[in-house]
């Protein structure tokens, strides 16, 4: 999975590439 809004990795919940961003 990719990236969760903490910085860790979600195998569940997949997000847009802005929010992946946020989340670094």
């Amino acid at each position: 999975g990719k990236y969760d809004g903490e910085g860790e990795c979600d195998t569940e919940t997949e997000y847009d590439e802005e929010e992946l961003r946020a989340s670094f």
